[in-house]
């Protein structure tokens, strides 16, 4: 539907010259037109669209049909696009029927007119306050009508209200997404964060921490682990959720696991928290370490003395698709080195969001700005083109009252986004220029921890957290780097008695340290990905002044002797040995034999000619589609083919899935299909068949699978599982007699086992000397990359402790001189 069409004259250098908006029934050159349409239906959303998240009605509707009923979607959602004929593509905005009535109502204004700022820059560097309004409203009108019901129905129902904002780490993405990502906080009980993949994303988390420790909740959360895979180790659990935890995160709601592997479920992401990975026993080990700096990182208050006036406000004068491109970019990294900037030299801040400045009760204390439930001694305001007056006036209020206030870089010169009529300054306030050096230099007097390396550098891979608690402090340190250790100084303003409380063992100790000038300070060896709580309980007076500063080392173990190797005995697997059959000949029906082809490409083949939508990115759910729709069109036969060296006189088996739907034959030896209960590997939606004694014979070996093929069928994979080993070169593969492989150390893919998927126990022989009559022993794998080891002792059967963080090594306790066996399990 057309909603506007305008003459649009701009220039070389896209700046925006001029606009007329025509009447009905004019004309004119370089005609632009305004239409509105209803997003087309997307196999994301099983053929439908996704709510239109601006309007109140639609999202009550939402909670009505959702909430309400699962506590005892409409589908209809438009966008706007701005179209010229003889343009390239198309410019589309956040859109909703209303949204012209409610901007207008807002600022007095006709939102039609300002269209053309969105896409073009005014010349001459002028403002666009059209284009600023545009995104405050766009962000406005989401909160108010998806974040606020939802919060307000939650509170109600008293429900704790959790979750995540899409695109949220940079000033782009949050901009094209929903305008700001700390306004859409500000109904939640528990703000929270999105992280896949193994990425760092401070700014996302320090947004999210901003809210909750100023609304005075009691933490914060990130949905985390998400396409980390399975080759994802508990130590990078540990790293990934540790950086995290430093920055306020406090509750980890884990991409956590699979109701069933069948068909695509098993591409979701993985790795799977739960019973298809072999380690998920073992989990304890990770999450006991995160339930110990939880609790802590939930008691009493954040320290934080500084406060960073957020910059997003700023980012949208600039943001549009046809100019700006150079500051937007400018921007978007200024947003992130200030972060790093000041995380890494462990100066903790927190970010104050113009928009909900406001409603937090800002209020002047002595010479500190309170800000909800924290309170700040200075605040920075980093490098912005337009301030809020709100924010303006409160800013003066607190740098009037001795406060510190610090310009970096560029000092605003618009207020809400328009010239004013006097320049925005504030009485008593400070500049720097935007450098790493002037604006930590500036902010160094409001420092609480110090560390350096024993050779008296700052650290640069620590970052903290620090609590008051009545008189006690409790400090997190983390190392974000998971492969090299840091022998360091920690340096703690005021003086203090520290305690050290292990979140691996649960175990508490007391740290020797010295007090001088103000500052307490201990020496401490952060190993790769290590991390540290510290309590601080304060110091009694004849503890506080010490004439010269003593950093103590810590005493030798009573017996360190170096033992022998660790000799490998024998080697166990926990299951059978896998050949992955995952290319096949196919045919359809009663055609030919078509040539080999990967398992994946053959079902959407299939789909293509029979006119069945396409397995990808996004796909239907199964329940969506109707019965009449779930029949089989055709029928599909696959022949794999795999070589033997051997004579296979033992059982072996079959594993795949939905096999009672097919008809299988191992060289031309049916294999029963009929059976109510088969055994399953891996996962319960993946079936073991037993194939007969000698059907595998040396040379050779044909599977064939016959099964009808419909819009439901999951093409899939299968696996030969038995006592052999498998030669792998390239995608040939021929499996081997077990007895001709000796199983050693190291890589167990290039021994055989390219496919296995199991856990491997190294049973282990070592020799204490005869150098004292008992010995603290330590066992120390430097190198290993299954995610975690276990490690038993052989005559007693008990598990002695695990194997997965640096420096990688296991106490095995006090041990007579003499031979000791254990086994070692990776998993």
């Amino acid at each position: 539907m057309d909603l506007v069409k305008a003459c649009v004259d701009y220039a070389e250098s896209k700046n925006l010259m001029a606009c007329l908006v025509l009447k009905e029934g004019e004309t004119g050159e370089n005609i632009w037109y305004l239409y509105e349409e209803t997003n087309p239906g997307s196999p994301w959303y099983n053929g439908q669209t996704y709510i239109d998240t601006f309007s109140k009605d639609a999202m009550g509707r939402f909670i009505e049909m959702t909430h309400e009923v699962y506590k005892n979607e409409p589908q209809f959602a438009t966008k706007t696009g701005l179209s010229n004929p003889k343009a390239r593509e198309d410019v589309f905005f956040p859109w909703t029927s209303d949204f012209p009535h409610s901007f207008k109502e807002e600022y007095s204004a006709d939102l039609f007119e300002a269209i053309p700022q969105l896409v073009w820059d005014l010349p001459n560097g002028k403002p666009s306050t059209a284009r600023y309004r545009y995104h405050d409203h766009v962000c406005e009108r989401f909160v108010t009508a998806f974040m606020d019901q939802i919060g307000a129905w939650c509170k109600k129902n008293g429900i704790m209200l959790n979750g995540h904002m899409m695109e949220e780490p940079t000033l782009y993405s949050q901009t094209s997404a929903i305008g700001e990502a700390m306004r859409a906080y500000r109904s939640m009980e528990m703000p929270g964060m999105d992280l896949l993949c193994d990425w760092t994303e401070y700014n996302t988390a320090k947004q999210v921490s901003s809210v909750a420790r100023q609304n005075g909740l009691r933490g914060a959360m990130c949905e985390i682990y998400g396409v980390t895979h399975w080759t994802f180790t508990f130590q990078d659990h540990k790293g990934c959720g540790d950086w995290q935890a430093a920055l306020g995160i406090t509750f980890r709601v884990h991409h956590l696991t699979w109701m069933s592997m069948a068909g695509e479920g098993k591409r979701d992401y993985p790795a799977s928290i739960g019973y298809q990975s072999p380690w998920y026993k073992e989990y304890g080990h990770v999450e006991d370490h995160f339930a110990r700096v939880g609790t802590v990182l939930t008691r009493g208050k954040a320290v934080t003395r500084i406060a960073v006036i957020h910059p997003i406000e700023s980012y949208w004068m600039a943001f549009g698709p046809n100019g700006g491109a150079n500051e937007t970019g400018e921007r978007d990294r200024a947003f992130g080195d200030l972060t790093h900037w000041l995380l890494h030299a462990l100066l903790d801040f927190d970010f104050i969001a113009e928009s909900l400045l406001p409603d937090q009760s800002p209020k002047i204390v002595g010479k500190k700005l309170h800000v909800g439930a924290c309170e700040y001694d200075v605040v920075l305001v980093p490098n912005l083109r337009t301030i809020r007056s709100t924010t303006l006036k409160v800013l003066r209020q607190f740098s009037k009252s001795g406060g510190k206030v610090i310009f970096a870089g560029s000092v605003p010169d618009l207020v809400d986004a328009a010239v004013p009529r006097t320049n925005p300054t504030i009485d008593n306030s400070q500049s720097v220029f935007w450098t790493q050096h002037n604006i930590l230099s500036v902010l160094e007097e409001h420092r609480e921890i110090r560390i350096v390396t024993d050779q008296g550098d700052p650290t640069v891979n620590l970052i903290y957290q620090m609590r008051q608690d009545d008189d006690k402090r409790f400090v997190f340190i983390c190392n974000r780097d998971r492969n090299n250790p840091v022998q360091s100084v920690i340096k703690l303003k005021g003086y203090w008695e520290v305690e050290e409380l292990n979140s691996i063992t649960g175990t508490e100790n007391n740290l020797s340290s010295g007090k001088i000038e103000g500052w307490t300070a201990l020496p401490y060896r952060f190993e790769g990905c290590a991390s540290v709580i510290l309590r601080l309980s304060p110091a009694k007076p004849e503890n506080q002044m010490h004439p010269a500063l003593t950093i103590p080392v810590n005493p030798p173990p009573i017996t360190n002797v170096e033992t022998s190797d660790v000799i490998l005995t024998s080697l166990e697997l926990s299951e059978p040995n896998v050949l992955l059959l995952d290319y096949a000949e196919f045919k359809v029906d009663e055609g030919a034999w078509e040539q080999t082809e990967e398992i994946l490409r053959i079902d959407n083949i299939l789909r293509e000619r029979l006119g069945i939508p396409r397995k990808g990115l996004a796909w239907k759910q199964p329940w969506s589609i109707p019965v009449k729709d779930r029949a089989g069109k055709a029928k599909l036969a696959l022949r794999f083919r795999f070589e033997s060296s051997f004579d296979v006189d033992d059982f072996t088996n079959l594993a795949l899935e939905d096999a009672n739907k097919m008809k299988i034959t191992v060289n031309d030896v049916d294999i029963p299909t009929n059976e109510d209960d088969y055994p399953y590997w891996v996962d319960e939606a993946i079936n073991t068949l037993r194939i007969p004694k000698k059907t595998i014979k040396k040379g050779s070996n044909v599977i064939v699978l016959e099964f009808p093929f419909g819009i439901l069928t999951n093409v899939e994979r299968i696996y030969l599982l038995g006592a052999f080993f498998v030669t792998l070169n390239g995608r040939d593969t021929v499996l081997e007699p077990l007895e001709r492989i000796n199983l050693t150390w190291g890589n167990i893919t290039d021994q055989g086992f390219p496919f296995y998927v199991g856990n491997v126990t190294y049973n282990c022989l070592f020799v204490v000397p005869n150098e004292s009559p008992r010995s603290d022993v330590t066992l120390r794998v430097p190198n290993f990359s299954s995610p975690v080891l276990t490690v038993t002792s052989t005559a007693t059967n008990s598990k002695i402790g695990t194997i997965a963080f640096q420096p990688r090594s296991l106490s095995l306790g006090q041990l007579t001189s003499g031979p000791h066996q254990i086994a070692i399990t990776a998993l």
